[in-house]
């Protein structure tokens, strides 16, 4: 009973609800800026389509079967959910090697060298002033050295959650739990399985289903892909918003204000949506690894 709920919980939360959100989020955008003139113009346009001058002649009927519409709007948020599922694997994939391979590594040698050049130069000041070295005693001094620390602190905090997109499969604290687990794996079943993540990762899964081991992962994992589909969600609507800003013409007076406010809000939803994603995806994996771990060891023969 509890797989089943588990199984339409991953679909509801991973796949439903995303699609949901990004078609009520694509019209409630749409029709909350677009103006008058241009829902005029979409109308008349629609009305020499054979399908939709029928929709607009019966729309009377067809409302009295609302049930019908919210039946169909339904099954075509969960269709669009699979497909929000997989682009949002392709948009991770060429993020990381837009920032983690590229941008984030030659800010780093940017960062670097700019140490280093202030290093020598501040070795160059000292050798020409030897009495520059008192100042180092000052409280101005340290305060400037405690800041520029705090600077460096955070430019890598935000490198490395905000625009690192590489996902961690567990804890690195936990890389001894994986090598035990496969010594033990091997020994129990007399094979050689190779010490790859994913391997593991299925073979863990298998046991942990066949012994009914509790633990959070199926939630873990029902959860980072909402997150991961929610952050590429997020991003479409900056980027679509971005485009309407740039094209005042076909909205209304007040738009520029709103879509200015509605990019703030959606910022702040990628933002949070990218960081949880990460995190959820890192605590499915360890929430595994610790799993099988425990079951081999409690169920090791002395």
């Amino acid at each position: 009973m509890w797989e089943k709920i588990e199984i339409y919980f991953f679909d509801i939360m991973g796949l439903l609800i995303p699609g949901l959100i990004f078609l009520t989020g694509i019209i409630f955008t749409t029709l909350f800026l677009i103006s008058e003139e241009v829902i005029s113009e979409i109308q008349s346009a629609l009305k020499d389509i054979v399908l939709f001058k029928a929709l607009f002649e019966f729309h009377k009927e067809i409302l009295s079967h609302f049930w019908l519409i919210v039946v169909f709007y339904l099954v075509n948020a969960y269709l669009l959910g699979h497909v929000i599922k997989v682009i949002s694997k392709v948009y991770y994939w060429m993020f990381r090697l837009i920032f983690d391979e590229f941008i984030n590594k030659m800010v780093f040698f940017i960062y670097n060298w700019g140490v280093i050049l202030v290093k020598k130069i501040t070795n160059y000041l000292l050798s020409k002033k030897p009495n520059f070295t008192e100042y180092k005693s000052l409280d101005v001094f340290r305060f400037i050295n405690e800041y520029f620390r705090m600077v460096k602190k955070f430019i890598i905090y935000n490198l490395k959650v905000v625009f690192v997109f590489k996902t961690e499969d567990y804890e690195k604290e936990n890389k001894v739990l994986l090598v035990e687990s496969m010594k033990m794996i091997n020994k129990r079943f007399n094979t050689k399985f190779p010490e790859e993540w994913y391997s593991v990762y299925k073979l863990a899964k298998i046991i942990i289903y066949h012994e009914s081991i509790k633990n959070m992962n199926d939630t873990f994992l029902a959860k980072y892909n909402f997150y991961r589909s929610m952050s590429f969600i997020s991003f479409i609507q900056v980027l679509v918003l971005f485009i309407c800003y740039l094209n005042p013409q076909y909205f209304n007076p007040y738009s520029n204000f709103i879509i200015v406010g509605l990019l703030i809000i959606n910022f702040v939803f990628w933002y949070t949506f990218h960081e949880k994603f990460k995190r959820y995806f890192k605590l499915c994996g360890n929430e595994t690894l610790v799993s099988i771990y425990y079951y081999l060891k409690s169920t090791e023969k002395a």
